[in-house]
């Protein structure tokens, strides 16, 4: 059966794809199935409307899609008996061979899964290892009894506890036990990849000063069939206060481990999320090992299988980061977040800071499907009109010739500053805001495109949260071209090019790799379409380099900024429209700037710590590169 959508939605024949993401799907099935589908789907239109039924038929093309990507990333990354073996020997070569202490509580664990769990711990290709098993007084006789079978290898210790405690007391109870300079932290029902304490070693003997190492991981179904791979950013603070993402391998140094207290009960089921959320405070020496380390076993009820299986673990992940924030002495709340796991911590404004809404422009009215529009004034009604808060100026960049009644009319009222620029030389974006921000008096400058339109009033205050904090160098926005497409949650280095807009393009309702385009993350990069940062870093930076005069100022700008020692940050609520490309339509990069990149940023571009280097460099989707 073939099934064809068609729309008849006003507007270029090219964005026709964003109504229903350009579905096509062939299939032969049971003519009754076929009849329930039809019914499913049509009463799936009346309640949601189409583009729900969409993203059902994408998600189902995409896990297919990522399957065949995963299996081809197997088998190519996973180690066969003779790279073990290799790995075993280069182990006795280390510079640094550190006792790893394997922590695993237990209770009333599935008798298979227990045994595959310390198989999984014997067959490490690192042979300085000991596991560390407490029984959490298990009622299951044939659980104790797998535990009875393994207390006669001398690197295994094992535990009983007289009274179920809890798996944080029952981890602390572990660790009692525990005598290795570094400890590993594995459920009951995983397994450990081969090679995991081997890549942690290796990974150590390079940067030995780390005090926390998390990995990469996938999951286990009920046949033992991987799937479900998360290939994670590189440590990213603000992204960790809206998610535990991290999860599993990880690996702490047991000094700073004790520092923060261990394990503390009232946190079971984000007892791990509580654990790091210490961890932070006492250590920046939080690293990423990009390989998949760890399976986490999808049994039924569990939240590897299901999000919502554990309610009460979203309610002590809260709690957790509550005790955050007062420990850190933040004045903000923590609310829910854009789905299940997620949430958002709102700081609140210190203070009135005045914002400089800088805006370059070519001060000209633009045709726009046929008509003479005047985008600016459009652009600044909807900023006065729609923005909550209220201390702002605007510095217009214009042209020598200023700009048109239409857009003065469009100020009138406003704090305003309209700069009339050179035009006898050619075009340098870098040259306009660098003019710009020097004639602004805010602590805050926001670069601001001139065909943006504002969607949601907390756009300025959602973005100031982050850039009143003094490590957060740069805040960007989330933008949608006028269609509901993606234009721009954060930049990904390395990808198609120089950099790329993660899910550019994408349906606007798409949550991005792991809910990355709904949440607060850290990148290498925000676009400067919208982007906001403290005068005094732009300032100390330097500010925009005028040897980029169109392509990569922003990228380089951001760069410059981490460089400095500040992070990029984006967040999802500072939701505006951006009318891309009606002033200008396609266009080449400019070949000098990518080779000026090349020169300055190559490394980073080629490594970008916020994506994952198992990921594609092709396209700006994450999907797996196998």
């Amino acid at each position: 059966m073939t099934v064809t959508l068609s729309t008849s939605a006003e507007g270029p024949a090219a964005w026709a794809w964003a109504v229903f993401a350009d579905p096509q799907f062939i299939w032969r099935r049971p003519t009754s199935d076929v009849r329930t589908s039809l019914r499913a789907a049509i009463a799936r239109v009346r309640q949601s409307g189409p583009r729900a039924l969409i993203d059902v038929v994408r998600a189902l093309d995409t896990t297919d899609r990522e399957r065949e990507l995963f299996a081809l990333w197997m088998a190519r990354h996973t180690p066969d008996t003779a790279a073990l073996a290799d790995m075993a020997d280069l182990s006795k070569r280390f510079t640094l061979q550190p006792l790893i202490s394997v922590v695993t509580p237990v209770y009333n664990t599935d008798p298979a899964w227990l045994r595959a769990c310390i198989e999984s711990v014997r067959r490490q290709a690192y042979p300085r290892w000991e596991l560390c098993l407490c029984d959490d007084a298990s009622t299951r006789s044939e659980t104790v009894a797998v535990l009875r079978e393994y207390e006669s290898d001398p690197r295994i210790k094992v535990r009983y506890l007289p009274r179920n405690g809890g798996i944080s007391s029952a981890s602390n109870a572990g660790l009692e036990t525990a005598s290795g300079e570094f400890v590993a932290m594995l459920d009951h029902d995983d397994e450990l990849a081969p090679d995991a304490l081997f890549r942690v070693v290796e990974y150590l003997n390079v940067h030995p000063d780390a005090d926390m190492m998390y990995s990469d991981e996938d999951k286990l179904d009920l046949t033992g069939r991987r799937c479900d791979p998360y290939f994670k950013p590189g440590w990213s603070p603000e992204h960790f206060l809206t998610c535990m993402y991290t999860c599993h391998l990880m690996v702490v140094r047991r000094t700073i481990l004790d520092v923060a207290g261990r394990f503390r009960q009232g946190y079971e089921g984000a007892q791990d999320y509580d654990l790091v959320l210490r961890l932070m405070q006492v250590t920046n020496r939080i690293h990423h090992i990009p390989r998949i380390l760890y399976h986490w076993r999808k049994l039924p009820g569990s939240t590897a299988s299901a999000g919502m299986a554990k309610p009460w673990a979203q309610d002590a992940g809260r709690l957790a980061i509550e005790d955050y924030v007062r420990r850190a002495g933040l004045d903000a709340e923590v609310l829910p977040g854009g789905a299940t796991g997620l949430f958002r911590v709102r700081r609140r404004i210190r203070g009135r800071p005045l914002v400089s809404v800088v805006v370059p422009t070519a001060g000209q009215l633009r045709t726009v499907d046929g008509q003479a529009r005047d985008l600016l004034a459009g652009c600044i009604r909807t900023v006065i009109g729609k923005t909550a808060y209220d201390r702002y100026e605007f510095i217009i960049a214009a042209d020598e010739g200023g700009v048109p009644p239409s857009t003065r009319d469009a100020l009138e009222g406003s704090q305003h500053t309209v700069l009339a620029l050179r035009a006898d030389r050619p075009f340098n974006f870098s040259r306009k805001i660098n003019a710009a921000v020097a004639a602004a008096s805010g602590e805050h400058i926001v670069l601001f495109n001139d065909d943006l339109e504002v969607i949601e009033p907390e756009w300025m205050t959602a973005m100031l949260e982050y850039s009143q904090e003094r490590d957060i160098g740069a805040v960007g926005a989330k933008l949608l071209y006028p269609d509901g497409r993606l234009q721009h949650v954060g930049m990904v280095l390395g990808v198609s090019g120089i950099a790329a807009h993660a899910f550019h393009q994408h349906p606007g309702t798409s949550g991005g790799y792991s809910s990355s385009a709904i949440c607060v993350r850290n990148y290498s990069a925000v676009t400067a379409a919208c982007l906001m940062s403290r005068r005094e870093v732009f300032d100390r930076v330097g500010g925009f380099d005028e040897c980029f005069p169109i392509d990569f100022n922003d990228v380089d700008y951001c760069l410059r900024i981490r460089q400095a020692g500040y992070r990029i940050v984006f967040t999802p609520y500072a939701r505006l429209y951006h009318h891309e490309s009606a002033s200008f339509g396609p266009r080449t990069q400019d070949v000098a700037g990518v080779e000026e990149m090349r020169r300055r940023w190559g490394a980073i571009i080629d490594q970008d710590p916020y994506y994952n280097p198992n990921l594609t460099r092709a396209y700006p989707d994450y999907r797996i590169q196998p």
